[in-house]
């Protein structure tokens, strides 16, 4: 993972209407911008931890509790941070997106609107 003060990263789902509209907020911060789309560029576990361990997070606060693939098939159980970060890589439609970085400094956004409230109270990230 690319952790550059110069460079935005923006961990995300192509595939959802919000998180592009993140993107794009996103993307209008740096001119330098690192986007990974998960539906199409899954990551692996260990990449998976490392933003866990950047955003100063449990690996359970990286699931999307709200998405249809939890409800249908997560629903009351427990899984230990190792059994998460196999799930999550298996199924990316879990990870809450949009995970935006600017450099060191990183958050997960509820909605892809949250991302220019946050720009713009922040100047950047």
């Amino acid at each position: 993972m690319d952790f550059n003060k110069d460079t935005v990263l923006i961990i995300y789902k192509g595939n959802s209407r919000s998180d592009k509209e993140g993107y794009g907020y996103a993307s209008a911060l740096k001119p330098h911008v690192h986007d990974i789309d998960v539906t199409k560029e899954p990551l692996t576990s260990t990449q998976i931890k490392e933003i866990a361990d950047k955003l100063g997070v449990d690996v359970e606060a990286l699931v999307d509790k709200e998405s249809d693939i939890y409800k249908e098939e997560y629903t009351g159980m427990s899984f230990d941070a190792s059994n998460w970060l196999n799930i999550l890589s298996q199924k990316p439609g879990l990870l809450r997106t949009p995970i935006i970085f600017d450099g060191e400094n990183g958050h997960i956004f509820e909605s892809g609107r949250d991302v220019i409230k946050y720009g713009t109270t922040q100047k950047g990230m």
